[in-house]
């Protein structure tokens, strides 16, 4: 401090109204510290690390997980969309399910095929999934998780936002409770998630997608990405951190020629619910064993 910031500070602490509230200041700051420290409240929230190797991140999910199995290719983002996405704790990965079948007869593929597809180029693999699909639409899905800790901002990037943004229009929208095998101690792994089902408004030749999403914030599970922040931002929370767990399954685009499409639609959208609910069933203990342990929050 200079000299004339010294004894313009010294002349100040001589008029009792300066003083006065500098007293009120000082006395109101030390209040606040300790009610914050009687109370354990955190405005600041310390991040979670995930709980797997140095340098595994996400990509620790088993390959094989039930009935199904990944196809071993890494799809990889550029810088910005990393940058868009918010983390660089994330995952996309093309699960097969080796139990499905073409009309209840023959499998749609085998074990030595699936991992085969890893000697191929990305476009053939596409071909090769695409095939799996036509045969049985339920027999490939892709799951993306992504991994946020030590921020309490908005939730970044749901499918309502960005499918919307790319040409999709929502179809039906529900928030079912789906049971989803039960937790260590025995109960009931009961999950409400939100479930669309959005169809392609656009001239290109793509396909339908029913999307499955829903989170895991500070310990518990929660599909409103809102009441998600509103956990994050607890004062009685030292840390802060959220998994976005998504399953995306693809459906034909068009039901033209079928009398009763509307009811053919219904019952595709039920069969990707079915498919992808036993798929989390064996997923989410994997995933869970990577996430911060909830006792951390139940303390």
């Amino acid at each position: 401090m200079s000299s004339a910031i010294a004894n313009a500070f010294k002349q100040s602490l001589k008029r009792r109204s300066f003083l006065a509230v500098f007293l009120v200041l000082l006395l109101g700051a030390i209040g606040i510290n300790a009610t914050t420290s009687a109370l354990h409240l955190f405005f600041r929230k310390e991040a979670l690390p995930l709980r797997v190797k140095d340098g595994q991140g996400l990509g620790a999910l088993p390959m094989r997980i039930g009935n199904w199995l990944a196809v071993d290719e890494a799809h990889t983002i550029d810088a910005d969309m990393e940058h868009s996405l918010g983390t660089d704790k994330y995952l996309f990965r093309d699960y097969v399910d080796l139990s499905a079948t073409v009309g209840g007869a023959a499998p749609v593929t085998t074990e030595a095929e699936v991992k085969a597809m890893s000697g191929l180029t990305p476009n053939e693999i596409g071909l090769k999934l695409r095939k799996f699909r036509e045969n049985n639409h339920n027999a490939v899905l892709r799951l993306s998780l992504t991994y946020y800790t030590g921020k309490v901002d908005t939730v970044p990037h749901v499918p309502e936002r960005c499918l919307v943004a790319d040409g999709f229009q929502q179809t039906k929208w529900q928030t079912p409770t789906w049971h989803m095998g039960n937790y260590a101690d025995g109960s009931p792994r009961d999950i409400e998630v939100r479930f669309i089902d959005f169809e392609d408004q656009t001239t290109r030749e793509g396909e339908n997608m029913c999307v499955t999403y829903f989170f895991h914030a500070n310990g518990i599970y929660q599909q409103d990405p809102y009441e998600v922040r509103r956990r994050l931002q607890s004062l009685t929370s030292k840390y802060a951190y959220f998994s976005k767990i998504e399953v995306l399954t693809l459906l034909p685009r068009s039901l033209e020629g079928a009398l009763d499409a509307s009811t053919q639609r219904e019952k595709l959208r039920a069969a990707s619910g079915v498919s992808v609910q036993q798929f989390l069933t064996s997923a989410l203990p994997e995933i869970e064993k990577m996430l911060p342990d909830p006792a951390i929050f139940a303390r």
